[in-house]
């Protein structure tokens, strides 16, 4: 029997060529394996890096509506909109005419501005008088609660 031939187990004959071409197509799913682990670690630890930066700001307002109407919180920041009411945030009524929501905000942006704007059933909007509301937001903190007044913006 030639060097480059073995007898395995099962008593066929495999040449060094075929040692060769099976060695290679282990390495080459090998690797497919590795890079497919290390894709999805990537994944997972963007998806955490992502998580970690978000940040909740729970709104509130108590400011007494006719029926019909809606309180949006509209602001700078592209998860209130951007100033645009049609892409704001609109607030959940409860019972004292308390409006409150809670908004995701994954923008590293820490100083946001906003308003309040009232919505009619038929499509007309109200903005709430005076400045911008302001606030900072600490990025150390998971959330941040507001309460605000109508027209206290600027106080």
């Amino acid at each position: 029997m030639a060097e480059s031939q073995k007898l395995p187990h099962n008593n066929r004959i495999i040449t060094e060529e075929h040692r060769l071409r099976t060695r290679r197509l282990y390495e080459k799913r090998l690797h497919e394996r590795k890079l497919r682990i290390y894709e999805e670690a990537l994944d997972e630890a963007l998806k955490r890096e992502k998580l970690s930066t978000i940040r909740n700001i729970f709104f509130c307002i108590k400011y007494e509506t006719s029926f019909g109407q809606d309180l949006t919180v509209v602001g700078n920041i592209p998860e209130l909109g951007n100033w645009d009411i049609k892409q704001g945030v609109k607030m959940i009524w409860s019972p004292g005419n308390l409006w409150t929501i809670k908004v995701e905000i994954f923008s590293k942006i820490e100083n946001i501005e906003y308003k309040y704007v009232i919505s009619e059933n038929y499509g007309s909007h109200k903005w709430e008088p005076g400045q911008n509301h302001k606030v900072q937001i600490n990025m150390e903190k998971k959330s941040t609660n507001l309460r605000d007044a109508w027209g206290g913006g600027g106080l």
